[in-house]
């Protein structure tokens, strides 16, 4: 027992009860590991992390990810991803919360699960499941106390619906809201009273924080609730032509991270793996279109490529965003194509945890169609691990029916590695999640 050797010396070592010995030998084992450098509790410092292009690879436990389409409807193919690449937790955008009409704050866009779904979240055991409610900056405007309160209740009711309804448990809500200077006190106090709610039904309470809230928090604020979630996505400006990619631009990222380390609340982070298409016309922005689109931009017929990420329409045509649905483009718009990619995506990584090295969760925004387009039965081995080699990676080219943009396969190939690596260790120290 070497590990029992470098702490008691061999002769006592002899000396002692074989029963009473296990126990010792457990009890080392657990303290060699935990003091072990690149141990289990400085997990989240780099040591020997594989790098990508010079960048070091996160080795996280928790690895989860948003899904905030309105409906949880996954086929097989998604479901296989979900199970293969072992979420600690999966957050729903449970619903908004908005103005009507007449000015009454009331709960749109509500997330529906399938029966499919459902059963993919039963099978999927130890993930946790969360939920996100996003708040619009204009309800909590011109808001007294009571009102406020019985705001807080309305929320707490259409959460454990949504839990009842489905026969889920949420582990956590996720406050999602970009508030102000002038709606910081209302925000805080609805925070204030949704977490004590919260609380008393067993659900802890998070709230999302923006890049400004970070570098002026003695202005903004700091919400009072145990975590926040930094989320480092649309970092760019989406509304200027000019702007090369408003996903994610590292350099606004490092002028707004120089204190990250003295935010008085502890920080998780959500990065961004996703893609999008931003349509211009006369030099506004006139239409979004989510999803990886790239593929149908090669279509010289419809589209000019003025650069690799930019281009102009030369006739009226239609474009599938991820969710399936048409989107018109007239002749002369302009476009540009974002993406995140795994260079940027690990670059982002390295800035924040260099930083700020006792993060524990890593959220990926977001689950999207986009992200499983890719052939699993090839890419994946007998172990669910992604193949490595560069043999059979399953993507068909261009000219064919089945065409998958490689940029889809390299997401499911950061998320696998992102996963992977803590499960590695895990399963070679004797620690579980």
């Amino acid at each position: 027992m070497p590990i029992c050797k470098k702490y008691i010396s061999g002769s006592l070592w002899k000396r002692i009860p074989p029963a009473f010995a296990r126990k010792i030998f457990l009890f080392l084992l657990i303290l060699h590991f935990s003091c072990k450098e690149g141990g289990y509790q400085n997990q989240n410092v780099f040591g020997s992390s594989p790098e990508y292009e010079g960048e070091k690879v996160p080795a996280l436990s928790n690895l989860s990810i948003y899904f905030f389409r309105t409906v949880f409807s996954p086929d097989a193919r998604e479901a296989e991803v979900i199970k293969r690449i072992r979420l600690q937790e999966i957050v729903f955008r449970l619903f908004d919360v908005d103005l009507d009409s007449e000015n009454h704050p009331v709960p749109v866009a509500s997330v529906k699960f399938t029966k499919e779904g459902l059963q993919l979240l039963k099978d999927l055991g130890r993930t946790q499941i969360s939920g996100l409610v996003f708040i619009t900056n204009r309800t909590l405007k011109n808001r007294n106390p009571d009102e406020l309160q019985h705001l807080s209740k309305n929320i707490i009711k259409k959460i454990i619906t949504v839990q009842e309804r489905n026969n889920i448990y949420f582990n956590d809500i996720q406050i999602d809201c970009d508030w102000s200077l002038s709606t910081k006190k209302n925000y805080f106090f609805l925070v204030h009273q949704l977490r004590n709610h919260l609380n008393n039904h067993k659900i802890s309470a998070s709230a999302t924080i923006r890049l400004h809230q970070i570098k002026y928090f003695r202005q903004t604020g700091i919400p009072p609730v145990e975590r926040g979630i930094l989320m480092l996505y649309n970092t760019g400006d989406l509304r200027n032509w000019n702007t090369e990619n408003s996903i994610l631009q590292i350099n606004t990222v490092k002028k707004y991270t120089d204190h990250l380390d003295a935010y008085p609340l502890h920080l998780d982070v959500a990065l961004p793996l996703f893609s999008q298409t931003v349509i211009f016309s006369g030099g506004r922005l006139t239409d979004l279109i989510s999803g990886d689109i790239s593929s149908q931009l090669e279509d010289r017929q419809c589209f000019q490529a003025l650069t690799e990420t930019r281009y102009r329409s030369v006739k009226r045509c239609l474009l599938k965003n991820d969710a399936g649905s048409e989107v018109s483009v007239p002749s002369t718009e302009y476009l540009r194509y974002e993406t995140v990619q795994r260079k940027d995506f690990y670059k982002l990584y390295n800035i924040i945890f260099n930083k700020r090295n006792n993060i524990r969760k890593i959220y990926i925004y977001e689950m999207n169609q986009a992200l499983f387009k890719t052939n699993l039965s090839n890419d994946l081995d007998r172990n669910g691990e992604f193949n490595q080699n560069g043999s059979g990676d399953g993507l068909n080219r261009e000219g064919s029916a089945e065409f998958y943009s490689e940029v889809h396969y390299e997401n499911i190939q950061m998320l696998s590695e992102l996963s992977s690596f803590f499960h590695s260790y895990s399963s070679h120290s004797g620690i579980s999640r």
